[in-house]
């Protein structure tokens, strides 16, 4: 099994924050898995590592995606403060401890609290697998970014709702809006698997 390193503020896997897209490209090349880059100014400014069978991303011999998630923060809280997107720390999606440089993020979130609530048994009621999956997915990490301290590489985590409170769960981070340019919307495309509307022309 291939194995990436996790180096606070420095790096993920062969990649170091700062690199130039050319240097990016470059060891991208070289490597069998692809990483998710994301560059301010032409510099690498974000790293991330989606969750795969065929490797393991550590940190201090951690693995990040498979140490569960009520072991794993805890461990981390130990190295810095720990933000997170919503008003209960167990049922939050996304957590970044800065000091470390270091954002996690799951799909879907479980805890054992969520069984006396309303809207997630009916959740489960519906089918019985589906308590099957938010276990299996909600305990584990499925996405390690490594960020650079520039502003820009940190946007907003604002406390929103706990799932299955009634919404909306992530209020909209509150600031100035950026300009959707054809690049970032290329860079949106590409990090969230969506099909942007047809903005700039070109299209029937």
């Amino acid at each position: 099994m291939e194995t990436y390193e996790f180096y606070p503020r420095k790096g993920l896997g062969p990649f170091r924050l700062g690199m130039t897209e050319e240097e990016a490209q470059a060891v991208q090349a070289g490597v069998p898995h692809p990483f998710r880059l994301e560059f301010l100014d032409g510099r690498l400014a974000r790293i991330g590592l989606d969750k795969e069978p065929e490797y393991r991303v550590l940190y201090h011999g951690v693995d990040l995606i498979r140490t569960h998630v009520e072991e794993l923060i805890p461990a981390l809280a130990q190295e810095g403060e720990v933000e997170c997107d919503c008003e209960d720390p167990e049922l939050a999606y996304t957590y970044r401890i800065p000091a470390l440089g270091l954002e996690l993020w799951r799909e879907t979130v479980y805890h054992p609290k969520l069984l006396n609530n309303p809207e997630f048994r009916e959740l489960i009621g519906a089918l019985p697998e589906n308590l099957e999956y938010e276990q299996e997915h909600g305990w584990w990490f499925l996405q390690v970014w490594a960020q650079s301290d520039d502003p820009r590489a940190n946007f907003p985590l604002e406390p929103g709702r706990a799932p299955y409170s009634g919404g909306p769960y992530h209020p909209a981070p509150q600031g100035p809006v950026q300009e959707l340019t054809p690049d970032l919307a290329e860079v949106l495309t590409e990090k969230y698997g969506l099909q942007p509307p047809d903005t700039f022309g070109g299209g029937e």
